[in-house]
């Protein structure tokens, strides 16, 4: 299949830092390609290279003619338009196609809840519905190529499955997606670009899923590695001829001299490339971690209707590597307040250590300053931080979080999103709590990253409560999920607030299967039920036979109005008020629904007549 778009030669620079250079690659259509690399490599300059926001410094990129990019960046901005407003322009919120495709993709999308108000602003919603609105305002343009930076953000597990299946019916997309989530690009990508200067072409592309790339890379890396150990010990061996007084008054000397400092040169190179630069985190819980940390016996809680957990027993103890699996806004951080005895459940007894200490991680960062430098948000006053009880220059702690010194004195709000977490990371080594609470710590970390923080959590001789919607790192951490379920997910013996224990995510994913499956049977089951009841012989009450006597006269009235709306939606001064538009898009909408309704009714009863 030939290339939607060719990259060649491409070079991108910031200030005295050289991201990539001497890119060349092509996108097929329909290729469904997942971009990884390190934190820093310039996989989202790439992506805004690619969508024609920004121009590289030196090479091209060439787009067939006529190609259609949608982009969706990492943190999408709105106005305090609605939703709908959001994904039509406003020239054409009359225009009845847009409309359907609008109200598709918000079904599609699952913003359809009834969580939702139609005039509710954007700027209301929580960051994973955002994410959604910005992607669906991406898919009405109907692109050809779909660029994705770090789509997984902030989407609930829930969500990010719903994404994952989306994606792969769109057999007509081409899609670059950056992001971190390992199981999304295994169940989603047919090729992955690695972007790392590791690589002497400053990237590595394998045809295949991820599981095919990890192998590549491997053996890529490795050979790069034998090929440095071969090649240094050429070296050693010219070097010692060189040491030796070799006199290059011979051209054949001459020539052999140039050579070595050309082996010289290429040592070198394979030495930057094959260097590793690994953070070193190291997490401590304290000189004694008490066996049992946090009892909770049958505790409860609930906003007015709404429960969010009922009769839960959990016992957080020494070595605990639970997370808390569910939809946002279900409880999960709720739940983690109340058993930290930070808000009061509604029954049920809670017993926490003597002295308990807390170290966070949170996903909103409140943690940290924006307007504050890299170095004052890690040390607001002095020179040096307090790392388990040994006083250490903050500039060269930030060293081993690959800070450049130059960032140092930079506000916070120009570092990356990945920069900001490792720095919550800093921040995060330099206590010592025998309790740890990560809320989304995946979020824009690199996979390295990610393996080593994982290895950190293992190693970390506390408890450690985990929210993510990570669900490689979810699996690989953790050993005890508290799942909250979705009403369809419930038994109808089971009641709302009912939560569910499982040792793993595939567990848990296996359980969700089998409780879609049951809720089928028994939706089939119903309308079996339904359907038999129809066909009995049944004689109409005082009430139906009232009902059915008026339904005419209703129906009448009802498709009068929908006319009449109909008649106003296509006058001048609507059609130029948007606000206007919406309220009677709505109003006719429950009208033709309502009309349905009736006409089905009316069938029904008529239904029952000739029976009888």
């Amino acid at each position: 299949m030939s290339n939607i778009l060719s990259v060649l030669d491409l070079e991108k620079t910031y200030g005295p830092r050289t991201l990539f250079r001497g890119l060349s690659f092509g996108l097929a259509g329909a290729e469904k390609v997942g971009l990884v690399g390190p934190n820093g490599a310039g996989k989202s300059s790439l992506l805004r290279l690619l969508a024609k926001i920004e121009q590289p410094d030196k090479g091209q990129v060439v787009w067939t003619r006529g190609l259609r990019v949608g982009y969706l960046p990492q943190n999408p901005l709105f106005s305090g338009k609605t939703i709908i407003e959001e994904l039509i322009p406003a020239d054409q919120l009359d225009d009845p196609m847009m409309q359907t495709k609008a109200e598709e993709l918000i079904s599609r999308l699952g913003l359809d809840t009834h969580e939702l108000r139609r005039d509710q602003s954007v700027l209301e919603l929580s960051g994973g519905q955002k994410k959604k609105v910005a992607l669906a305002r991406e898919l009405i343009k109907e692109p050809d190529l779909l660029l994705l930076d770090e789509p997984t953000n902030h989407l609930d597990i829930e969500s990010l499955m719903g994404l994952e299946e989306f994606l792969n019916e769109q057999h007509s997309l081409a899609l670059l997606t950056v992001t971190h989530d390992r199981l999304f690009l295994q169940n989603v990508a047919q090729t992955i670009i690695d972007l790392d200067p590791r690589y002497k072409e400053g990237l590595l592309r394998v045809e295949g899923s991820y599981a095919d790339y990890l192998e590549a890379r491997e053996l890529r890396l490795s050979g790069q590695l034998s090929q440095e150990a071969s090649r240094s010990n050429d070296l050693r061996r010219e070097m010692e001829w060189l040491r030796r007084g070799a006199k290059a008054r011979q051209t054949k000397q001459k020539a052999r001299q140039e050579a070595t400092y050309a082996l010289m040169d290429e040592v070198k190179e394979l030495r930057n490339l094959n260097r590793k630069k690994n953070l070193d985190i190291k997490l401590a819980a304290g000189d004694t971690v008490p066996q049992k940390l946090i009892d909770a016996e049958g505790i409860s809680k609930a906003y007015g209707e709404r429960v969010l957990f009922k009769d839960l027993t959990l016992l957080v103890r020494r070595g605990s590597r639970i997370a808390l699996l569910g939809q946002n806004g279900r409880g999960k951080t709720t739940l983690i307040r109340c058993l930290l005895g930070q808000e009061q459940v509604d029954s049920g007894k809670i017993r926490l250590a003597d002295k308990l200490s807390v170290n966070y991680f949170e996903q909103n960062r409140n943690l940290l300053n924006p307007k504050l430098s890299l170095l004052k948000n890690l040390c607001a006053e002095g020179d040096y931080v307090h790392l388990q009880g040994q006083a250490v220059f903050a500039k060269s702690y930030l060293d081993r979080f690959h800070f450049r010194r130059e960032q140092h004195d930079l506000a916070l709000s120009h570092l990356s999103g990945g920069e900001q977490a490792r720095l919550l990371i800093a921040k995060m080594m330099l206590n010592t709590a025998p309790v740890l609470v990560l809320d989304e710590p995946t979020n824009d970390l690199d996979i390295e990253t990610l393996d080593i923080l994982r290895d950190a959590l293992i190693d970390y001789p506390g408890a450690l409560l985990l929210v993510t919607h990570d669900r490689y790192f979810m699996e690989q951490v953790c050993d005890t999920l508290i799942a909250f379920p979705e009403r369809d997910d419930l038994l109808p013996e089971e009641t709302p607030g009912t939560i569910f224990r499982f040792e793993s995510y595939l567990q848990w994913q296996n359980w969700k299967l089998e409780r879609k499956e049951l809720a089928r049977q028994r939706l089939a089951a119903e309308n079996k039920k339904i359907k038999a009841g129809l066909g009995k012989k049944v004689k109409l009450s005082f009430k139906e036979k009232s009902e059915l006597e008026q339904m005419e006269a209703i129906i009448a009235k009802l498709e009068a109005d929908l006319a009449r709306h109909q008649e106003e939606m296509n006058l001048p001064e609507v059609l130029s008020d948007s606000t206007k538009i919406l309220q009677l898009s709505e109003k006719m909408s429950e009208l033709g629904t309502k009309i349905a309704q009736l006409y089905s009714r009316w069938e029904e009863l008529e239904k029952k007549v000739s029976d009888n």
